[in-house]
Formats: structure tokens, C-alpha cells, sequence
């Protein structure tokens, strides 16, 4: 058979073709990603971070259409259950349900504390017995015979100690400090030797309570207990000492009486003792495995405290007002219908009670924390130190800026006058900072406060407000000082001698006012309306107001004012 031309011909079509629909298929296949062969893993979406525009861009040009669609629904999907997620935990009681809940978990965890009074002589008893359990066979002689070793360990230290510090204490009770610095420092270094006496009584008494007791032993833990019980106290009392100086009118910082000096010092030891003893019987009671739940022992503790803190206040309320009212006139005080200084006891009394409240609130709807104990302890020493930090404050700006009594009487009106503006700069700046700081040991964020209440942007601005604030009124008390002091000056050079009441005695040849005398108070009004209307724009526009209409029409109004009262200017000037 003969085999025609044609025939290779054909085979080599029939072998392009079937070469041309392998190639085709193979690249549907590895397209649609359906090859069997040789398929590659799918890769991983993945969103950089962070997330910007050209990033965006380079990721959606590597992905198709159905990556793109998958990698949508999981981030919308995600954002959904954020949402969810917000909503569900979000608070949307009124605030009068939430005071009505407050009231209502207030009103059951007292109930239960009155309820469970009479579980604590069973519960004390637990305890007790878990401590003969925990101790084994040892007798109570070994831990008593313990006891009196560490004390007397410490107290011989403490004599040693005192014995060196002897003559050093001797010269500073005998020294009269001419000014403050003077007093600040000797008081400082009686300080110091006081607790270099505390730390050489508990290094002592620490290191005999480990030689003659085992590690992690119920013995070790009750000595331990004891001896930083005292160490607490006598503490509060050295610091007590430092600041009233019961004994030493001299080493006395703040201008209190004897009596009231000896009614504080010894009303802290008690405050001190209480908590020391309460809260410290409270941690040995919870380590032998009784809770705050089953005796509700702590809230006692915490009534005794305060009761004992507002009967104080009550009893020297006559000294701590004469304390706060020393620099002031008593015609100035008198009067004045209310002021801070001559109601402070009455002020004191009702933040104690709201301190009282709010910690019971907080154990009341189970949002206490191990970490309560030194927050509470801490909040209520700077409410009851209030007079005396602003004592200290007053102290300080007379120290920096003195009355000169060699200078004319308006002089020294001037100065006065300095040092009551500068010590109401301090009293803001020491306020704020006060009020910051409890928040932020409470774990209240202001921003996050502002935020939840009412809106971002006056979260992410009220600091700035708050400071816009402070240097407004930095600002304003800044003018009043150089415009008062400008004044004396004049009077002086006026022959002004004396001033009582709106009464000026005016020397011979001398003038009731000048040119300046009276162009002074119209720039200082000048300038006060400036500092509040800046003040105002500026906080206008952090919380997020346009004010350039504002501003405009304040220039407006500026210019018409400036017009219609050429006439009065010049008069003036």
C-alpha cells in the first residue's frame, strides 16, 4: 500500500491541535486555580499595617475578584461583631436608674453586714483553730517566746539608735529657726532621725522573727504582722510630729494652738492604730482562710475610722479655722457671709461622709480590688490634710514674696495684695493637681469619662480646655498684681499715708488722684475683658465650634467702640 504525501501531513495537524488544546487547558486550569497536577497553596490575605492609601492600592492590584469579596465580608463581618459587641456591654441607664441602683446594692450589703454580725465569733474561732492546725505541735510559748525576742531585739536597737541621735536632737528642740527655711530644714532632719529609729526597731525585729521561726510557718506570718502593725503607727505619729510639734511651738509648721496640736497628734495615732490593727487583723483573718463576705469585719473598721475622723474634725474645728484665717483681717473675715475658711469644719465633715459612701458603693457593687485598702487610706489623708496643705501654700508665697515693713503703707497693701493672688494661683494649680492625681490612684480616666459622656472630641480636648483655663487665669491674676502694686506706687508718690475702708488721708500738697491713677483700672478692665473673651474663642474652638464669625464681629464691634469713644479717650488720657 502505497502511502501518500498527504499522510504526515495530517498527523502533524492532529498533533498541533491536541498540542494547542493541552496548552489551553492547562492554562484555564492554573487560572481558575482547578488544576490537579500541580496546584499551589492559596495565599493568605493578610491587611498591612498600617493600613495607608498606596497600601490599599497595591493590595487590591495582586488580589481578584473573588479575593477581594472575601477579604470585604471579613472585615465588615469583624466590625459588625465590634459593634455587637459595644452595644451589648454598653450602659444605657439613666442616671437616675443608676442612682436608684446604687442605692438599692447600698441598702442589701448593709442588710448583710447587720445579718452576718453575729457570724463573726464562729468565724473568728475558724480562723483560730486553722492557725493551731497550721502550727502543728508546736506550743504557743515558742511563738510568744518569739514574740518578746523580736520586740526587745527591737527595742534595744532602737535605744542604741537613740543614744547616737541623742545630742543632734537635743540641738535641734533647743534652736529658735529665724525663718521658714530654717524651721523646714531642722524639722526635716528631726524627721529623718525618727525614722532612722523606726527602720533600726523593724530590721532587728525582723531579723530575729526569721532566725527563730521557719519560712512560710503561720508564726512568721503573725510576727511579721505585728511588728509592721507598729511600725505603721509609730510612723503616723513621727509624721503626725512633724507637721504640729505638739511639744515644740518653735519646730511648729502651721500656726495651730497647743491644745488643738495635741488633739491632732494624738487623734492620728488613734485614726492609725484602728486601721493598723483593723485591716491588719483583717489580712491575718483572710490568710487563715476567712473572706470579707462571711463577717462584713472590715466595714466596721472602716465606720470606726471615720466616726473617729469627724468627731476630730468636730472638736477642733476652733483651731483649725483661727489656723486658716490667720492671715486675714477680721473685719475681712466677718464679713464675709460664706467663705471656705470659717466653714471648712462643716466642709471636711460632709467629704468624709461622701468618702464613706462612695467606698461602700464600690464594696457594695463588687467593684472593690485588693488595691482599695492604701487607695482609700490615701484619698481620706488628703482630704483631711486640705488646711494644711493650703496653710503650707500661703506659708511658702510669703517666704518668696515678703511684706517689706520698712515701705509706705500702700507698699505694703501692694504686697499683701501679691501674695493673695499668688497664693490663689497656687490653691488652683495644687487643686487640679489634686484632683487629677485621686482620680488617676481611683482608675478614673478623665478622657475616657469625657469621651462615654459627651462625645470624642471634647474627650480629646478637655485637657487642652483645662489648661487654656489655668493660663487665662495665670494671666488675669498676673494683671491684677502689676496693676495693684502700680497703684500703690502712685499712692505713695501721691503722699497717701494710710487707707481705711474707701477713706484716703492725703498728706500735705498731695492728690486724691493723677492721670495714672485713674488710667490704671480702665487698662486693667481693658485687659480682663480681653483675657475671657480670648479665653471663651479658645475654648469655643476646642470644643470643635467655628468662631471665625465670631471673630469678625468682635472686630466689628471693636472698631464701633473704638469710634464712638474717641471723645471719652481723649478726656482720659
Amino acid at each position: 500500500m502505497a502511502i501518500s504525501y498527504r499522510t504526515p501531513l495530517v498527523f502533524v495537524l492532529a498533533a498541533l491541535v491536541a498540542l494547542f488544546v493541552s496548552t489551553w487547558d492547562h492554562a484555564a486550569n492554573a487560572q481558575t486555580g482547578l488544576g490537579t497536577t500541580s496546584q499551589a497553596p492559596a495565599k493568605k490575605l493578610q491587611v498591612p499595617d498600617p493600613l495607608t492609601r498606596e497600601a490599599v492600592r497595591d493590595l487590591i492590584s495582586e488580589l481578584d475578584d473573588k479575593q477581594v469579596r472575601k477579604l470585604l465580608i471579613e472585615r465588615l463581618s469583624a466590625q459588625a461583631d465590634a459593634r455587637a459587641k459595644a452595644k451589648a456591654t454598653e450602659d444605657n441607664r439613666s442616671v437616675l436608674q443608676v442612682l436608684d441602683g446604687y442605692r438599692t446594692a447600698l441598702g442589701t450589703s448593709l442588710w448583710q453586714t447587720v445579718t452576718r454580725l453575729q457570724n463573726i465569733p464562729a468565724n473568728f474561732g475558724k480562723a483560730f483553730e486553722t492557725f493551731a492546725e497550721r502550727r502543728g505541735d508546736r506550743s504557743y510559748g515558742s511563738l510568744l517566746l518569739a514574740l518578746a525576742a523580736a520586740i526587745l531585739g527591737g527595742l534595744a536597737a532602737l535605744w542604741l539608735c537613740r543614744r547616737s541621735t541623742h545630742g543632734p536632737e537635743q540641738r535641734i528642740l533647743a534652736a529658735r529657726p529665724p525663718n521658714l527655711w530654717r524651721k523646714l530644714t531642722l524639722i526635716i532632719a528631726r524627721l529623718a532621725i525618727h525614722v532612722s529609729h523606726i527602720l533600726a526597731f523593724v530590721l532587728v525585729s525582723y531579723a530575729i522573727t526569721i532566725v527563730l521561726t521557719q519560712h512560710g510557718s503561720p508564726d512568721r506570718f503573725t510576727l511579721f504582722l505585728i511588728i509592721q502593725t507598729i511600725a505603721w503607727i509609730w510612723f503616723a505619729t513621727s509624721l503626725a510630729r512633724f507637721v504640729m510639734a505638739p511639744t515644740q511651738a518653735n519646730l511648729r509648721l502651721c500656726p495651730l494652738d497647743d491644745s488643738t496640736a495635741h488633739l491632732l497628734t494624738s487623734r492620728v495615732t488613734l485614726v492609725a492604730a484602728i486601721a493598723g490593727i483593723g485591716f491588719g487583723f483583717m489580712g491575718w483573718l483572710f490568710e487563715m482562710g476567712t473572706t470579707f463576705g462571711d463577717t462584713r469585719f472590715g466595714f466596721w473598721v472602716n465606720l470606726l475610722i471615720h466616726g473617729v475622723i469627724l468627731l476630730t474634725i468636730w472638736q477642733s474645728r476652733h483651731g483649725v479655722v483661727a489656723m486658716l484665717t490667720a492671715d486675714q483681717p477680721s473685719e475681712q473675715v466677718a464679713e464675709r457671709t460664706f467663705s471656705l475658711s470659717r466653714h471648712w469644719p462643716e466642709i471636711a465633715m460632709a467629704l468624709v461622709v461622701a468618702h464613706w459612701f462612695i467606698v461602700e458603693i464600690i464594696v457594695a457593687t463588687g467593684n472593690a480590688t485588693p488595691g482599695i485598702l492604701p487607695v482609700m487610706m490615701i484619698t481620706l489623708a488628703t482630704l483631711i490634710a486640705l488646711p494644711f496643705f493650703d496653710h503650707a501654700i500661703r506659708a511658702l508665697v510669703c517666704n518668696l514674696a515678703p511684706v517689706n515693713d520698712d515701705a509706705t503703707l500702700p507698699l505694703q497693701a501692694a504686697h499683701r495684695e501679691t501674695q493673695h493672688g499668688l497664693t490663689r494661683c497656687g490653691r488652683v494649680l495644687l487643686g487640679l493637681a489634686g484632683i487629677l492625681g485621686i482620680l488617676r490612684l481611683w482608675g478614673v480616666d478623665p478622657h475616657a469619662l469625657a469621651e462615654q459622656g459627651v462625645g470624642a472630641r471634647f474627650a480629646s480636648g478637655s485637657i487642652d480646655i483645662l489648661l487654656i483655663a489655668l493660663v487665662c487665669y495665670a494671666i488675669w491674676e498676673f494683671v491684677t498684681i502689676v496693676s495693684e502694686r502700680q497703684l500703690a506706687i502712685e499712692r505713695a508718690v501721691m503722699g497717701i499715708d494710710e487707707v481705711e475702708g474707701d477713706e484716703m488721708a492725703v498728706c500735705e500738697g498731695g492728690k486724691v488722684e493723677t492721670r495714672l491713677a485713674t488710667f490704671v483700672p480702665l487698662v486693667r478692665l481693658a485687659a480682663r475683658i480681653f483675657i475671657v473673651a480670648l479665653g471663651a474663642l479658645a475654648i469655643i474652638y476646642q470644643l470643635g465650634i467655628y468662631i471665625s464669625p465670631l471673630l469678625a464681629v468682635a472686630v466689628f464691634i471693636g472698631l464701633a467702640v473704638c469710634f464712638v469713644a474717641q471723645t471719652l479717650v481723649k478726656d482720659i488720657i
